[in-house]
């Protein structure tokens, strides 16, 4: 698997724990998730240039 596939289930993890977490730290927890995300699509995008 690439790099972008296991940040985007990291991502979605953050953002799924921020929903989960409304008390603790959401907002924290949820701008980790969306840059997390960011990453992912720019390796994603980066990764089939080279292909």
């Amino acid at each position: 698997m690439k790099l972008w596939f296991y940040l985007t289930l990291i991502g979605f993890g953050f953002i799924y724990a921020a929903i989960w977490a409304r008390w603790l730290l959401e907002d924290r927890l949820l701008q980790t998730g969306l840059l997390t995300l960011l990453l992912a699509a720019v390796l994603y995008v980066l990764d089939h240039d080279e292909s």
